[in-house]
């Protein structure tokens, strides 16, 4: 996942020099947590997600910055502890969780430069 969204920003760079329009971009917040999914609808049936995890990778995205990766706690220490030395993570705001009563930090992620490489691989 955070292989692809290092791709993500990377090919919206490409893209945004290529056609010469600094406005493209986007934000990408990743959580990692326990979702329910399940379908919704009888004339038009649709499959959602619901969850405080999913409220969480919500407000990663939203309170992330445009052409940045914006990570929960929770995924910084999985991936600090299974990818070690992998990322970098600059901490970058205490997000307010109103619908579940809560705050938490989240951290802006970036591959370290001896590992750019992961990129492609």
């Amino acid at each position: 996942m955070v292989k692809m969204a290092l791709s993500m920003i990377e090919i919206i760079r490409e893209v945004r020099k290529e056609i010469n329009y600094d406005d493209l971009d986007m934000r990408i917040g990743i959580h990692t947590g326990t979702i329910i999914g399940g379908i919704v609808g009888t004339e038009i049936v649709r499959y959602d997600i619901y969850g405080p995890d999913v409220i969480i990778a919500n407000a990663m995205e939203s309170e992330g910055e445009k052409g940045n990766i914006n990570v929960s706690e929770t995924t910084r220490n999985l991936l600090e502890r299974n990818f070690p030395g992998i990322y970098k993570f600059e901490p970058h705001k205490v997000v307010e969780l109103d619908k579940i009563e809560t705050k938490m930090p989240s951290y802006l992620l970036y591959a370290n430069e001896e590992e750019d490489s992961i990129v492609e691989g």
